[in-house]
């Protein structure tokens, strides 16, 4: 079968809830990435899914956060869940490229993750702690990347929870 990429709708909802659900282990709502997401409701022009046959076999999501004391615009990339029957296929590099793709045609400047950095680091990724950028509740997998030219500079500080629907500064 083929695997289709779309823009997540409203109609996804519980597909991607049960995804989501299924890909991470139950501490996964108390780790620092998800607490920092906790009542922000994702960027809906840079959510994505993929279906094969039908049905949902992955998400990507995004959420608008403040980097660094200058409270700097950006992006919180996560969570990606791929089901476990097509990890491999590359469906998680799709979603993340095309997404990102699309934020950067949207003006968004930085974009941030918690993941694995042998992973995100081919996707071209770096480490958030050389920028000086911390995360409450810590998470020494705390990975950014530009997507412009100086869009890590003057980033330093705590990553917040963004207070705006969409602001590309």
């Amino acid at each position: 079968m083929t695997i289709t990429f779309a823009l997540e709708a409203p109609s996804h909802g519980a597909a991607v809830q049960q995804l989501l659900h299924s890909a991470f282990d139950a501490d996964w709502p108390n780790r620092p990435a998800s607490r920092l997401r906790a009542g922000m409701a994702p960027l809906p022009d840079l959510c994505r899914v993929a279906c094969e046959g039908g049905g949902l076999v992955g998400v990507i999501r995004h959420y608008a956060v403040a980097f660094g004391t200058a409270r700097l615009p950006g992006l919180m990339l996560g969570p990606v869940a791929v089901l476990p029957a097509v990890r491999g296929q590359g469906v998680a590099r799709a979603l993340i490229r095309a997404s990102l793709a699309h934020a950067r045609a949207l003006d968004w400047r930085r974009v941030l993750l918690v993941g694995d950095p042998a992973y995100y680091g081919k996707l071209g990724f770096e480490m958030a702690a050389p920028h000086g950028l911390t995360l409450a509740g810590g998470d020494d997998r705390l990975m950014v990347r530009a997507l412009v030219p100086g869009g890590l500079d003057g980033i330093a500080g705590p990553i917040t929870a963004g207070g705006w629907v969409r602001w590309a500064a």
